[in-house]
């Protein structure tokens, strides 16, 4: 509850204080006490106009009270009125100012419109965290990387299992088809190379066409 008074000097005195945080909505209240009547002016009577001014934007505008007690504490007019979004949208001081208007008619027939004004009165609008406020599309877009990023993970996943598959291990030779192979995990990998294409190459890479084979350990020469 954030409670107004209005003294008979039109001051506004803020007698009890209530936290009001950015983009609360419908759950303060603003009650607003003012006495009955202001130099013979009966304040139950008139149109009582709560006027605004936002912090950042100066939004300004008008909002119509109603009574909620017209007999409040015997002498006091009771005005209640829901906090709603479009008064605490924005952070800082939100600025309230209240006019009182009637139109009475004298016994002459004369059309009188007595207009009664206030004085200012602030209601700090806190700020809240931005983790507690993250809009809708935030949260999409926040999905959408833990997305990307499940993904990424899962992509280098596929690729580490497709080298570890992959990779050669062994060599072998098929004596029938005269073809020498690579394997991994005793599977054939790839097309292989000829023997005879292989020993034309090492033949086109000698002096004399022939290859040294070493068929002992040169330990037991030492």
């Amino acid at each position: 509850m954030y409670t107004v008074l209005i003294e008979n000097d039109n001051t506004a005195k803020v007698t009890e204080r209530q936290r009001i945080m950015q983009c609360s909505k419908l759950v303060d209240v603003l009650q607003i006490v003012v006495p009955k009547v202001y130099n013979d002016l009966d304040i139950s009577q008139c149109v009582a106009k709560l006027e605004y001014l936002t912090p950042i934007n100066h939004n300004h505008g008008f909002i119509e009270l109603e009574v909620s007690d017209p007999e409040y504490k015997t002498d006091f007019i009771l005005y209640k009125m829901p906090i709603d979004i479009n008064l605490t949208s924005e952070v800082g001081d939100l600025e309230f100012s209240l006019t009182f208007i009637n139109v009475e008619m004298t016994e002459d027939g004369i059309v009188k419109t007595p207009v009664r004004k206030t004085d200012v009165f602030i209601m700090p609008i806190i700020p809240i965290a931005n983790w507690f406020s993250v809009p809708d599309a935030a949260l999409n877009a926040l999905d959408q990387k833990i997305i990307a990023n499940q993904e990424a993970i899962k992509a280098l996943a596929d690729i580490q299992n497709t080298l570890s598959t992959d990779k050669l291990d062994d060599i072998a030779l098929d004596s029938d088809g005269k073809v020498i192979y690579g394997t991994s995990g005793g599977v054939k990998k790839g097309v292989g190379i000829n023997i005879e294409d292989l020993g034309n190459a090492i033949a086109d890479n000698t002096s004399d066409g022939m290859v040294l084979v070493n068929t002992y350990n040169e330990e037991d020469n030492g």
